[in-house]
């Protein structure tokens, strides 16, 4: 028996306990450390140390794809974009880091804001899901080997026609994660250097992925997303995991996104050899409906070892191909959607 979309829960943690399963809607309190409340101040304490929160979105133009995050680590935070040429095949990074909490996150996205700021860069979400729309400004200033980016973008998920994904999951006794991640369309502005690039909501496409969550300290995950249009103009995207979470036949954030719908593939297999990164990814859930391939054209990379503290990831972005099952149980070609992969090795 498949997994089961049920209504979400107004609290994460009831009694104590978190609350897993997958949700119709965002929970509108995440509240992961009131779990470890009978633990005591110290514990409490210790454990928010250990949380890691960011918000990214991929935005897909024909002629761009757009990248931000804003994450905190606790002991390191950044805020970061980076954009990718799909004409010229030409990549631009701006961002940094700072040692312990420099950024600010949403508690919840139906009325919070994130944002990152340093000298000559600025990077605000304005969370107004109760109204269906996600707001988001770009100030970056150029540097010798990136061009100025601003940007004013509209996202809009509105909850009465399209599912988001959002899972809360168990890894083990101390260790859970809360993911909400939705396709959407964009409207607004950005222009990099001296163009000018206009979004159209019936066209282009954005994918959000809110994430709170404590993780065993070291962690490791295969990932993977696209969000586009089909034939007819419905949204259509995946996401499709292979992480550390228990059981994960029936305890994943896999699923397929079609028009309105979503659909919950069990456990996802990535073929890839992490030392190749540009090879053709293989991606499949052993029962034929979910065969894909992703083909690299890019990466953006992260890596720092920091004694007790390291990170080996990167981000590959490129097209998807192949055919998945959608909610409406037909195969659906998928003939080179832009989209993400990225395998992620870290101690936090």
């Amino acid at each position: 028996m498949g997994r089961v979309v049920e209504e979400a829960p107004d609290c994460l943690v009831d009694g104590g306990k978190i609350v897993s399963g997958v949700f119709r809607t965002p929970v509108r309190d995440v509240n992961i450390l009131d779990a470890m409340a009978a633990e005591g101040t110290v514990s409490r304490a210790f454990w928010k140390m250990r949380m890691k929160e960011w918000c990214g979105i991929g935005f897909v133009h024909p002629d761009w794809y757009l990248s931000v995050m804003i994450q905190d680590a606790k002991y390191v935070s950044s805020g970061m974009v980076y954009l990718w040429d799909r004409n010229r095949l030409k990549y631009f990074r701006h961002g940094w880091s700072a040692a312990g909490t420099a950024v600010s996150l949403a508690a919840n996205q139906y009325d919070g804001a994130c944002s990152a700021k340093r000298r000559g860069f600025s990077l605000e979400f304005e969370h107004r899901l109760d109204r269906g729309l996600h707001n988001i400004r770009i100030d970056v200033a150029a540097t010798r080997s990136a061009p100025a980016v601003k940007a004013e973008l509209r996202l809009h998920e509105d909850l009465s026609t399209v599912t988001p994904l959002v899972a809360s999951l168990h890894i083990d006794s101390r260790h859970h994660a809360y993911t909400h991640k939705a396709p959407m369309g964009i409207e607004g502005w950005m222009t990099v250097g001296d163009t000018r690039v206009i979004f159209e909501p019936d066209r282009d496409t954005a994918n959000m992925d809110e994430h709170k969550a404590i993780y065993p300290y070291r962690t490791h995950w295969l990932w993977g997303s696209f969000a586009g249009r089909d034939s007819q103009g419905r949204l259509f995207g995946v996401n499709l995991a292979d992480h550390v979470f228990a059981d994960q036949e029936t305890n994943n954030e896999n699923c397929v996104w079609l028009g309105g719908d979503i659909r919950l593939p069990g456990r996802i297999e990535y073929q890839m050899d992490p030392s190749r990164p540009f090879d053709v990814w293989r991606i499949d859930d052993r029962t034929g409906t979910v065969d894909l391939q992703f083909h690299p054209a890019g990466r953006f990379v992260q890596k720092a070892n920091l004694l007790v503290a390291g990170i080996d990831y990167y981000q590959m972005f490129g097209s998807w191909r192949g055919v998945v099952q959608g909610p409406d149980g037909m195969m659906h070609d998928v003939p080179g959607l832009f989209g993400v992969a990225e395998r992620m090795d870290t101690r936090f």
